[in-house]
């Protein structure tokens, strides 16, 4: 209940509600992608991105193709670090941390840099590769937690994220629903359906949007394997 209550504090203060949108708030109430995803540079390249990549003719991947499957609180129950700014061990760790992370393919970070996720395809330190982390300060506190998840540890796939605001970042997923029937060793294809997480911190709030599938080459041949140990033969970073 305490871990709770600090992340309401943290991420509903009335700062952070300020960057609102009325046109996104309006957009949001609907059911289909909202404005503020559909309008944003990262999301229209990564149309264009898929376009590329897919063995259809055709993508549809317009607003009203996606549903909002779910829409819940934040919680970080298993997985929550908090420090403050006066813990001199933490701090002397943390500059040489932001520096590891910076630049590489799978971290994004905040446009004032203060907080940066990890939706990294691999297995790290606590973290299953079907997991994304969140690290940031927030005034003196310092955070370190397990944010998302995404349901099929074998045959799920963080494929883009990006910060919308400072406080409100989007995270792609591609899943295969059933490796038997979605997918082609021959082809290397399979039809993996597009989620698109929203997490919003400063409504404490996360929605999962779910569109059609699409045909790309296999992203991980061990998605066909679901039933093979998760850990086999992956090294551990960071």
């Amino acid at each position: 209940m305490k871990k709770a209550i600090v992340i309401i504090i943290l991420f509903g203060s009335i700062g952070w509600a300020v960057y609102q949108n009325i046109a996104d708030q309006e957009s949001e109430n609907g059911s289909t992608l909202p404005a503020k995803i559909t309008k944003n540079e990262n999301f229209t390249a990564w149309v264009d991105e898929i376009a590329v990549r897919s063995a259809d003719a055709q993508i549809d991947l317009s607003p009203d193709r996606f549903d909002r499957k779910d829409e819940r609180e934040i919680y970080f129950w298993d997985r929550l670090n908090l420090s403050t700014l006066d813990d001199e061990e933490f701090l002397e760790e943390k500059d040489a941390l932001w520096e590891t992370y910076s630049g590489l393919d799978g971290v994004t970070f905040s446009p004032n840099g203060k907080i940066f996720i990890d939706y990294r395809n691999i297995f790290r330190r606590e973290l299953n590769r079907n997991q994304v982390n969140l690290y940031g300060q927030r005034e003196s506190i310092l955070i370190d937690a397990r944010i998302l998840d995404c349901t099929m540890p074998n045959r799920c796939f963080f494929d883009t994220g990006y910060f919308i605001n400072e406080d409100t970042f989007v995270i792609h997923e591609l899943t295969v629903e059933n490796t038997q029937e979605d997918c082609s060793l021959e082809r290397n294809v399979c039809n993996y359906t597009v989620k698109i997480h929203l997490v919003e911190l400063h409504n404490n709030k996360r929605s999962l949007y779910e569109g059609p599938g699409i045909n790309l080459p296999i992203l991980d041949k061990s998605l066909l394997f679901p039933d093979a140990p998760l850990q086999e033969d992956l090294p551990e970073e960071f």
